[in-house]
């Protein structure tokens, strides 16, 4: 059974019948009061006349029933009281002898209990002294009251009745003409406003009260209002129109742009010479692009699970490759995959490409089996020479020691002048098995920086100590820039280092000066070799640093074999330094270091 709320009885009843009836009920209860009060007092003053009345009745019969009681006349005292009983006022009247004991006692047939009554003693002046002689009591009827009321009591009604009905059709006026018609034309106004959205104004005059009329300007502040709003409104929507005209036009250029951009990679994925393939969090790919099809045995466009091309030895090395891309970003493993009798070394290189909606990893298949093979061979020339520099070390060194001693034993400045060639030669051939060496041992990466603290100013005082002697033979200026800076790395790789360029910049400067120079730059220090010497063309610059490279072979009359700056950039990857070069041709050249860090600043 459905329950129903109640119905607000005050909810189809107008606010001026409500008001006209409110006031109607509390006017018609002080009228009421106010009649019950006129009517009350009107009750008393009536009684107090009968009482009046009822006096003066006992007083005109006083003496001659003062004389009976006195003489004990009880006939005499029965006819005064039937005299007082006929005065149309009285209505029972008591006559008590105290002396004689008579008791008189006689009332009309409307004699109520209710009556209205005064008592007055009897007293006989007898020589000079009054006695009491007797009591009487005179009644009224309350009916005799009433009836003397019932004229004034209907005039009373009749004038309630007049000023209520003359207050009710007042308050009906006045309501009807301060209340309901403005009302009427508010709510006509707010009609036609919900129907038809109406932002005219209403017209305040037609209300007198202050309330109203605070109630219609708040209306019409909220009409003009909605009218700047309705107006903004408009505005936006043209705005907005424009807005979605401008966006869907730029929406469908960059929809062109994307699928050209879309056509682009996938045609940049099929050309370029490595392997692309685009997995998803189990393997299952994607995209795959010819190149990496080829490598991995699949017909082009396949969607087979990239595990399935994968030996099951080397399963797991991918699955953690897949699992570090997923926390890191990007990771890489090698694998190794056999087609028939030929074993590729492919290097997996994968990215995160998305997460959302799906995860999303691209591959990138490098074949580095040539690398491989190149390292190998690499490692093989590094033994091979570190065996032949051990080899070839001792005779040389014996070599410089007979050459020694047939300088001390020839005379002839022609033999002499013979053998100081033989000796340069053989130290040519020392520093060339050195470097060779020195070489091997970076390339094969036996050779490991051990940083510690180092003080540039005694890594300068050993440069100075030997290399000045040369400079002077050549009649250079040899300057080492005096510095306090303390660095953290490795001795003597550093001191190897400088020394190939200071050896290097006072081979090749022929006049001027060679000047060594470190600065401080918020904690990293940077070191650079200027000379004034011949300079490096620019189209060769990036070739300095190859292994035997030289600038010019068939002019260089240094002693030069193409070493020193190949050993200088090995040293410098080891040590972490940058390494830049700045020249001019026929005016000199700066090797700039940059990446020392300074003690203090690890501290």
């Amino acid at each position: 059974m459905a329950i129903w709320p109640r119905r607000n009885k005050l909810a189809n009843q107008t606010i001026a019948r409500l008001l006209v009836r409110r006031v109607f009920a509390v006017y018609l209860g002080l009228a009421l009061l106010l009649t019950s009060l006129q009517l009350g007092l009107a009750y008393l003053s009536t009684r107090d006349a009968v009482t009046q009345e009822l006096k003066a009745v006992a007083n005109a019969f006083e003496p001659g029933l003062t004389q009976a009681l006195w003489n004990y006349q009880e006939n005499q005292i029965r006819a005064i009281a039937q005299g007082i009983l006929s005065s149309p006022v009285v209505s029972a009247v008591r006559i008590t002898d105290l002396h004689a004991g008579i008791d008189v006692n006689l009332s009309s047939p409307l004699h109520s209990a209710q009556d209205i009554s005064t008592q007055s003693s009897i007293q006989y002046d007898y020589l000079g002294a009054k006695q009491v002689i007797g009591e009487f009591w005179v009644y009224a009827d309350n009916r005799v009251v009433l009836a003397r009321m019932r004229d004034g009591v209907l005039l009373i009604v009749i004038a309630a009745l007049i000023k209520t009905l003359g207050l009710l059709w007042i308050v009906q006026y006045f309501v009807r003409r301060m209340l309901v018609r403005p009302l009427a034309a508010f709510t006509a106004h707010l009609a036609r406003f919900d129907a038809a959205s109406d932002l005219t104004p209403i017209d305040t005059r037609i209300v007198s009260t202050l309330e109203l009329k605070r109630l219609m300007r708040s209306f019409n502040r909220l009409i003009f209002r909605l009218q700047k709003n309705e107006l903004a409104r408009l505005e936006l929507m043209a705005t907005l129109e424009e807005k979605v005209i401008q966006r869907t036009q730029l929406l469908d250029e960059r929809s062109h742009e994307l699928r050209l951009q879309r056509d682009y990679v996938s045609t940049l994925l099929d050309v370029v010479p490595e392997g692309l393939v685009v997995i998803d969090q189990q393997g299952e790919i994607e995209r795959i692009n010819q190149h990496a099809a080829l490598k991995m045995a699949l017909p082009f466009g396949s969607k087979n699970n990239l595990f399935d091309c994968i030996p099951d030895n080397q399963q797991d090395v991918l699955r953690h490759c897949m699992e570090d891309i997923l926390h890191l970003g990007r990771a890489t493993c090698e694998v190794t995959l056999t087609q028939g009798e030929v074993s590729h070394n492919l290097l997996f290189a994968g990215t995160l490409a998305a997460r959302q909606p799906s995860v999303k990893i691209v591959m990138a298949l490098i074949d580095i089996s040539a690398q491989k093979e190149a390292e190998a061979a690499n490692r093989a020339k590094s033994r091979f020479l570190a065996g032949l520099g051990h080899d070839l070390r001792q005779p040389a060194n014996a070599l410089g020691i007979y050459l020694s001693v047939l300088q001390a034993r020839v005379e002839g400045q022609d033999l002499k002048a013979l053998v100081a060639k033989a000796i340069d030669c053989r130290a040519t051939l020392a520093y060339v098995f050195d470097s060779l060496l020195f070489m091997a041992r970076i390339d094969s990466n036996n050779l490991l920086p051990q940083p510690h603290p180092v003080a540039l100013q005694s890594v300068w005082d050993r440069l100075m100590h030997t290399f000045e002697p040369q400079a002077q033979e050549k009649g250079l200026r040899l300057k080492m820039v005096p510095t306090e800076l303390v660095v953290s790395t490795d001795a003597f790789m550093l001191e190897r280092l400088l020394s190939n360029l200071v050896a290097n910049a006072i081979r090749y400067t022929q006049s001027g000066s060679v000047t060594v120079i470190a600065r401080q730059r918020q904690g990293v220090v940077s070191v650079g070799v200027t000379d004034t010497g011949v300079g490096i063309p620019a189209g060769v610059r990036q070739h300095i640093f190859d292994d035997f490279y030289q600038v010019n072979k068939s002019t260089d009359e240094h002693h030069g074999v193409g070493l020193g700056l190949s050993i200088v950039s090995g040293l410098a990857r080891l040590l972490k330094l940058q390494h830049r070069v700045f020249s001019i041709p026929g005016r000199g050249t700066t090797f700039l270091l940059q990446g020392l860090i300074s003690n203090d600043d690890r501290e």
